[in-house]
């Protein structure tokens, strides 16, 4: 029993610093359904994707399709650069995104090998650029945080 209390309150510690500690280097943690940039605060919603919240002045301040578009948005937000490209290639994901769904779908569906040729070389070009956007705004992240 009173080894339980200590390893439940040594859990209680670790996470506390840990807290702190990604606070003050904005690193992204979650906590519940949300995740927390630094002051940001990043809420998954039905409509408009994710949802980014400045908690010092408690107003929103922009909306992102994608997880890696929210965290770069509040990364960008935090650090007071230019949000554009990150805008741009967060509204490339949601594009690309909802393009291979289509090719996928056209290409389960077919019915001549030529069309199936078309949506398989049309599905591997939305593929490609769904990845460069990806990789975009994963490097932007990781440059913020470093």
């Amino acid at each position: 029993m009173f080894l339980m209390k200590n390893l439940e309150s040594a859990i209680q510690d670790l996470e506390a610093i840990i807290t702190s500690k990604a606070k003050s280097a904005n690193l992204p943690y979650k906590r519940g359904n949300t995740i927390r940039v630094g002051k940001m605060l990043i809420r998954p919603s039905k409509k408009h994707g994710y949802i980014i919240f400045d908690v010092e002045q408690n107003t929103s301040v922009q909306t992102a399709n994608s997880l890696r578009g929210a965290l770069a948005l509040a990364n960008a937000y935090i650090k007071q650069t230019p949000a554009l490209t990150i805008i741009e290639h967060d509204k490339k994901i949601e594009k690309y995104q909802n393009d291979c769904r289509f090719y996928k779908h056209g290409l389960n569906n077919a019915t001549s090998d030529f069309k199936k040729d078309m949506f398989e070389i049309r599905l591997q070009d939305a593929e490609y650029n769904l990845q460069q956007s990806k990789d975009v705004l994963d490097n932007f992240i990781w440059k913020q945080i470093r």
